[in-house]
């Protein structure tokens, strides 16, 4: 089971209270959690990304490692970063891979929800003006399919920054945004991911969207792979 955790939107930005917060909810979910989920890139949370920097999120992370290994279970959680999607710049990727490597971390979580706001339906299809401005406007994070192009991208940089990593060990990388069916699943695994993640697709398409994807995924491999008779 993987379990999420992030500061409280009114703690102090010093960062001794930041990595508190994440500390505190180590220790207190650790034990139920097959993978810990460090996020710092939720749009909702005023300063939340600002911890991407190397420097915080170096020490925000070396402290959730270091509390998860004290967690008192067989297996320890494995400890992952969820990072945003808006934060893509090579030297933004780098720091953020850095602190990745310095910490001990297992992976990456490409990514979050975006606070740039694509076109809100894809091309061909119409919304109301008001409904077009509102969605425009909103705070928050975006999701769905407009992100799936530039989750490729992104996966792609993170494994590659990763796989220059110190000491040869493979870090692993989840693919999430505007994945909705088998054939974009395969390319965000092709790009480096060794996971997919599904949101959107699911809330809207219902439990069944898995196996749908799943299904998807096996005829295009079978498609394009070639047969010996």
């Amino acid at each position: 089971m993987g379990v999420q955790i992030g500061k409280n939107a009114s703690t102090p930005d010093d960062i001794d209270s930041v990595v508190a917060d994440y500390v505190y909810c180590v220790k207190r979910l650790a034990r139920y959690a097959d993978v810990l989920v460090v996020n710092v890139s939720s749009p909702n949370t005023a300063g939340l990304r600002d911890l991407q920097a190397q420097a915080p999120l170096t020490a925000i992370l070396k402290a959730v490692v270091k509390a998860a290994g004290e967690t008192d279970r067989k297996v320890v959680p494995r400890v992952m970063v969820k990072v945003s999607p808006d934060e893509r710049e090579a030297k933004q990727v780098e720091g953020i891979c850095n602190a990745v490597w310095d910490s001990g971390v297992d992976g990456v979580i490409v990514g979050n929800t975006t606070k740039r706001r694509p076109a809100p339906v894809p091309a061909g299809f119409m919304l109301p003006a008001e409904e077009e401005r509102i969605l425009r406007e909103e705070a928050g994070g975006y999701s769905g399919p407009q992100l799936f192009e530039g989750t490729v991208d992104l996966v792609r940089k993170y494994r590659e920054e990763l796989d220059k990593g110190k000491g040869g060990e493979r870090k692993t990388v989840f693919g999430s945004g505007g994945v909705t069916n088998g054939k974009e699943a395969l390319k965000v695994l092709e790009a480096g991911a060794d996971m997919v993640q599904v949101y959107t697709a699911l809330v809207y398409g219902g439990a069944g969207t898995l196996t749908k994807i799943k299904h998807e995924m096996r005829r295009e491999i079978d498609r394009n792979t070639p047969r010996s008779d």
